[in-house]
C-alpha cells in the first residue's frame, strides 16, 4: 500500500500533536516533582544540603524539557512550510501560531 501525501500529512499531524502533548504532560509531572521534593525538604526539617543534587536532577529535567518544546515548535513551523511546498492544505494550527504571534522569538526561532 503506497502512502499518500494526504495519508502521510494526517499521520504526521497525529503524531506531532502526541509529542506535543507528551511534552506538556512531562512538564507538569517535573514541575510537581519539584514542588513536592520542595515541600518535603522544608517540612520534614531535612538538612538544607541533603538531596540538593537530586534537585538540581529535577529542575534539569525542567530545562531540557523546556527545549524539547522550543525545538517541538520549530519543527512543527518547519513541517508546515514542507506541507505548504508540496501543496498540501495549510490548516490553521491554533498551538503554533500562538506561540509565533506571542513574539517568542527563542521559540519561533
Amino acid at each position: 500500500m503506497t502512502m499518500t501525501k494526504e495519508i502521510a500529512r494526517v499521520r504526521i499531524a497525529r503524531e506531532l500533536a502526541d509529542l506535543e502533548s507528551t511534552i506538556i504532560d512531562a512538564s507538569a509531572r517535573a514541575a510537581n516533582l519539584a514542588a513536592t521534593m520542595a515541600m518535603a525538604r522544608r517540612e520534614c526539617d531535612v538538612h538544607h544540603g541533603l538531596g540538593l543534587s537530586e534537585v538540581m536532577r529535577v529542575n534539569l529535567i525542567q530545562q531540557n524539557l523546556t527545549t524539547a518544546s522550543a525545538n517541538t515548535a520549530r519543527v512543527h513551523d518547519g513541517l508546515r512550510k514542507v506541507s505548504r511546498t508540496v501543496m498540501l492544505p495549510d490548516e490553521e494550527c491554533p498551538a503554533l501560531t500562538g506561540i509565533l504571534q506571542n513574539g517568542d522569538s527563542r521559540a519561533a526561532a
